[in-house]
């Protein structure tokens, strides 16, 4: 018969962690603790732009990005205790320092993540807040992007006639297929274009459990992408405005493992909608 504590803990497991509503701390980085072995979900309130990851255990702390947008999610899954990492999240409008530690034990936690509020309070006004903890050291200032990234997605329940234009979008085939050996094959399948947007569809085969850390282009990151499972396979869905695409356009993914790759969104042999694109 099972002991009765690890019957607690086996049930304790089957419960789905519940999502907790975090306050931002009047000063300094967000400190999250993370238990090794367990989910830690971060939901933050706008699309990532960009995610830097500080210090010396970045690489053994287990962060990967699950959602890019409408609202950015990371997922942490520490595989050994201690280590801690500094993160920086740039979203649309907002500049985010964590500071996340391990702790031995604790249940997954999925945190939604409030953002900073504006003191309007003189320097003599006393903080409500909880303590400040340490900024993370070591951290290089983020440079000021030099162009605009791509505007969040939106889907078309929301209204948004950009998304609606999707169902009437005309479709492309490209077939391009991209990677070294050792990595997942990247098929860029087609493209389905508008006037004004064309949505770059993509498959990671045999890529089911990798995750997009980073997409970025020539003319700086892409935050307009969504990443699905699909039985064995990563379905990848990028959105761009057609007016920028050129000959010179690559899309650079980057990927939880290492891998990176570079695509030229456009199939080997131009033709058709291709040429005329490029005129």
């Amino acid at each position: 018969m099972m002991p009765f504590e690890l019957l607690v803990i086996a049930l304790l497991a089957q419960v789905p962690p519940r999502a907790i509503d975090v306050p931002w701390p009047a000063a300094g980085p967000l400190t999250v603790a993370c238990p090794v072995g367990q989910t830690t979900r971060l939901v933050f309130p706008e699309p990532l732009r960009r995610l830097r990851t500080f210090g010396p255990d970045r690489q053994v702390i287990g962060i990967t990005v699950e959602r890019a947008a409408p609202t950015a999610v990371i997922v942490i899954r520490p595989q050994r205790h201690a280590v801690h990492s500094g993160v920086e999240f740039q979203g649309m409008t907002l500049t985010l320092r964590l500071d996340l530690t391990t702790t031995a034990t604790g249940p997954a936690q999925d945190l939604r993540l409030a953002p900073p509020k504006l003191s309007t309070a003189g320097p003599d006004s006393g903080s409500t807040g909880a303590p400040a903890p340490a900024t993370v050291t070591g951290t290089p200032p983020l440079p000021e992007p030099r162009t605009t990234p791509t505007p969040p997605s939106m889907t078309a329940s929301e209204g948004d006639p950009t998304a609606q234009q999707l169902f009437w979008a005309h479709a492309e085939p490209i077939e391009r297929r991209e990677g070294l050996p050792g990595q997942p094959v990247l098929v860029l399948e087609d493209a389905l274009s508008t006037e004004d947007w064309i949505w770059y569809r993509m498959r990671l085969e045999g890529g089911a459990r990798e995750q997009i850390t980073a997409l970025e282009w020539e003319r700086g990151p892409i935050s307009d992408y969504q990443q699905r499972s699909e039985g064995a396979d990563r379905r990848i869905l990028v959105r761009v405005p057609r007016r920028l695409v050129s000959r010179r356009t690559r899309l650079v993914l980057t990927l939880a493992s290492g891998a990176v790759y570079r695509v030229p969104p456009f199939p080997p042999t131009l033709r058709g909608f291709f040429k005329q694109l490029f005129r």
